[in-house]
């Protein structure tokens, strides 16, 4: 007797799939919104991307252009830009009625830039020197440990020490 839980595997259709898949990631859907979309598990999919190069080009391809688009989108967000805007004034009657007569005007708006995105753009593409994280280096060119030896109430002191300087830095600037 078959095993009801088991599926018969989808057969790729060549003409299909890629247009499919290439149309869903150009408007922005994961892999894993994609699959049950066309109806198949991972393992078919994971398959049909090894078997099939057009079918992973068109994934490809398609998430090119979205991921191209919203880091177009972040970059003006990050560093501002102008948007026109349109008013349409219509006239009223005294009766209320609407008059032949509109207005129009345009104007041009600057929408200023925005530390967030300005720092996710940072972080994510210059990590060297934006990075969330700070790499340590030892301090002594030799790379010796400056503070082998130290006992532990000296180091406690020099940090204490370090913290303090920190705390009159942070204060002076503020």
């Amino acid at each position: 007797m078959p095993n009801p839980r088991k599926h018969a595997p989808h057969k790729y259709d060549p003409a299909r799939h890629p247009v499919i898949v290439n149309a869903l990631a150009l408007a922005g859907k994961t892999e894993t919104e994609i699959r049950p979309i066309i109806g198949v598990a991972i393992n078919t999919w994971m398959s049909w991307k090894r078997k099939h190069p057009e079918f992973a080009e068109a994934l490809n391809a398609g998430n090119r252009v979205s991921n191209k688009a919203v880091a177009d989108s972040l970059y003006k967000r990050a560093v501002g830009y102008e948007v026109e805007e349109t008013e349409t004034f219509i006239a009223v009657g005294e009766d209320g009625k609407d008059k032949k007569r509109q207005t129009v005007r345009r104007s041009k708006r600057h929408v200023p830039g925005d530390v967030a995105a300005c720092k996710f753009w940072l972080v994510n593409r210059d990590r060297e020197n934006w990075s969330l994280f700070f790499k340590v280096a030892p301090v002594d060119p030799t790379g010796e440990n400056p503070y082998q030896g130290l006992t532990d109430e000296q180091l406690i002191a020099l940090c204490g020490k370090v913290a303090a300087n920190a705390a009159s830095a942070t204060a002076s600037s503020e």
